[in-house]
């Protein structure tokens, strides 16, 4: 063997003895802060890493982490798994400074002031400081800003103090500033640092009541000096406990304690992914470092009941019986109502950019704190447009319907001739309907759509004591299990967001009407209404037979999407079938002969005192309408029926608002 081929072996043999020798296997502590499911499959698991002298780990990504559910490998690509870091996420991080004030700093007061502000002058992104100065009571001088002249003006208006030092007491209330939170909404956590020259001289409150306060906080102490208590700040001083012979020093520990926030602020890591599980199951959650020499791992068992499949892209506003979210939404003219975007297998952070495609009739802007989220706002009158968001980072698009249009409309004041002059010829029912009569009605708005299983689901999440099942509807539901009777627990039947609400009491409809603040129509305004401007007729279109205006005589086979067929002459829907719809008045197949020629209202209450003590009322309640089951005759603007407030019939009752001018 040549010499050269020699040198080149042992060249070789060193170089990698020499690469095998500086490689040292690495030691990570993984801290757990939060880990949480949320339907559709998604996975959130929020923690830092730090090695073992306590320095944050940033630069880590998911090629790095090993995740397993149940022993079993997740794949990083099919589970589309991703990392927020702080400056992607909804993250705050609070600092509280407290300074001592106290006579016994006098010599030292000015190079404390610039110490001071040499730490504000190093404020990292997404940071906020508060400044405190204390001797006998903890006195704010800033609260929470990331403006340096602020607080540099805070920390130069520091005069000195009294001569007694309440450090436990400003430990407390420099404690009681934030709360370490870890949520996908909001996502905050804060460190105390407390200068102090001494110990706790006043006595106001103690050791044990300053690290209870405490709890599990991060605090950084300082000690200054001879005369500190040097066991207490090292209690207190859970993320670092530094003592000081000199004031020289100061600036420089300052620095050093916020570069070390900052470290562990790029160290928080919220690591997300979609979960292939199925099912009513617990599963056993596990996540570490890979190669990690430390046995550090984060372990949880989740339940994937709520988990649901979904489509590659962004959706709106979806929840567990609205899978796909929205196609389109309704504004109220000069209202605005908010769109969550979400996306789904997206291999990056979503970046969402939100653009209205005609600015004359909508405007719309992402919320200056969450950027999922975009405020859609009607300028104008009514109309229709199309908004559109984009998530720039996984190239995915969404574009919504926006429809402006007014959920009530104004139903003028003035007279109307009320009930019928005849039956029809082979109707042998609603004799109580026969007797013409002049009736004059305020103005008053009207819903133009009945009351929707959507907003009904808003109602119940509202007021859980409406529920079905919750002892209230039990007791004022219906009988047997008619009240909400096609709804799962809390959630309306799939794919019926935008059919009217069925199956509901009349207790339940003046409680949702009331939370909504409207009311139900009398019965006088509700046959004015339905007849939009049209006298002498039979339904709101006229006299003749149309299953092309109206969901009536089974023509369907079921309820229908509201505003389906053509509004009648006030610009209402579905007066005419579609669900029987309540009125506040008592029934009395009488009244008609008796009834008030002005606002009138059947029983022996005022709207008022119904309104008041709905929940006193036990006489029979007016339904209107007629619903997708009944019969032409049935679905008559004149026609007249009636249940107990509870419903005893198993017959779609829905019902829709009215308010008064």
């Amino acid at each position: 063997m040549n010499r050269k081929r020699i040198t080149l072996i042992l060249a070789t043999i060193l170089l990698v003895c020499g690469i095998q020798g500086a490689s040292k296997a690495f030691e990570y502590n993984l801290t757990r802060y939060e880990i949480n499911v949320e339907p559709p499959s998604s996975v959130n698991i929020m923690f830092t890493v730090q090695d073992t002298d306590g320095r944050g780990i940033s630069h880590l990504t998911t090629e790095n982490f090993e995740v397993t559910e149940n022993g079993q490998a997740v794949s990083p690509t099919e589970s589309a798994m991703y990392i927020r870091k702080r400056a992607a996420a909804p993250y705050a991080l609070k600092t509280v400074l407290m300074l001592d004030n106290s006579l016994s700093v006098k010599a030292d007061l000015e190079r404390i002031k610039a110490a001071a502000v040499s730490l504000v002058q190093n404020i990292t992104t997404q940071q906020e400081i508060a400044v405190y100065e204390f001797s006998d009571k903890p006195v704010l001088l800033q609260d929470f800003t990331n403006n340096v002249a602020s607080l540099t003006d805070a920390i130069q208006s520091i005069r000195l103090g009294y001569a007694t030092t309440n450090l436990y007491g400003s430990i407390v209330e420099g404690c009681s500033r934030w709360e370490d939170t870890y949520a996908t909404a909001k996502i905050q956590q804060g460190y105390l640092i407390v200068l102090t020259d001494g110990s706790d001289t006043q006595g106001s409150q103690t050791l044990k009541g300053a690290l209870k306060a405490r709890d599990r906080r991060n605090v950084f102490t300082i000690g200054l000096g001879a005369e500190i208590d040097l066991d207490a700040l090292k209690q207190l001083g859970n993320a670092g406990a530094f003592t000081l012979k000199d004031v020289t020093e100061l600036g420089s520990q300052f620095i050093s304690i916020q570069r070390k926030i900052e470290s562990l602020a790029d160290s928080f890591y919220w690591l997300n992914y979609q979960s292939p599980k199925r099912g009513a199951k617990t599963h056993t959650l596990r996540l570490k470092v890979k190669g990690n020499a430390r046995d550090s791992t984060l372990r949880e068992d989740f339940d994937s009941r709520d988990f649901y499949s979904v489509r590659p892209g962004i959706v709106i506003n979806s929840s567990p019986t609205l899978r796909d979210g929205i196609e389109k939404v309704k504004v109220e003219p000069l209202q605005s109502v908010s769109l969550k975007a979400a996306t789904y297998y997206g291999t990056a952070v979503p970046q969402y950019t939100w653009r209205s495609n005609n600015s004359s009739v909508v405007t719309i802007k992402a919320h200056p704190d969450d950027i999922s989220v975009g405020i859609v706002t009607a300028v104008g009158k009514e109309g229709k447009t199309t908004v559109r968001v984009s998530d720039e980072a996984n190239r995915y698009y969404k574009q919504i319907e926006v429809i402006v249009s007014s959920s009530m409309v104004l139903i003028p004041a003035g007279e109307f001739k009320m009930g019928t002059s005849s039956m029809p010829l082979n109707v042998s029912y609603g004799r109580e309907e026969i007797l013409v009569h002049t009736v004059y009605v305020d103005a008053f708005y009207m819903d133009k759509y009945e009351v929707t299983n959507a907003e009904y689901k808003k109602f119940l999440d509202a007021n859980p004591e409406w529920r079905k099942g919750s002892k209230l509807s039990a007791s004022h539901g219906g009988y047997g299990d008619y009240y909400l009777r096609y709804w799962n627990g809390n959630n309306y039947p799939e794919g019926k967001g935008d059919h009217p609400v069925v199956h509901v009491s009349w207790y339940a409809a003046m409680a949702y009407a009331k939370w909504a603040g409207k009311r139900l129509p009398t019965e006088a305004e509700w046959e004015k209404a339905a007849r939009g401007g049209l006298t002498g007729k039979f339904f709101p279109w006229g006299n003749g037979f149309d299953t092309t205006k109206g969901n009536y005589d089974d023509n369907v086979g079921d309820t229908t999407p509201i505003g389906q067929f053509t509004p009648n002459g006030y610009g209402l829907y579905d007066m005419a079938g579609n669900v029987y719809e309540w009125c506040l008045d008592e029934y009395d197949p009488d009244f008609y002969a008796n009834s008030p020629r002005r606002n009138p209202i059947s029983g022996a209450n005022t709207i008022k005192w119904i309104l008041d003590n709905y929940m006193d009322v036990s006489t029979r309640r007016v339904l209107r309408g007629g619903s997708w089951s009944n019969s032409t005759w049935s679905v008559r603007v004149t026609r007249r029926e009636f249940d107990t407030p509870k419903f005893r019939f198993d017959i779609p009752h829905g019902f829709r608002c009215a308010k008064d001018q």
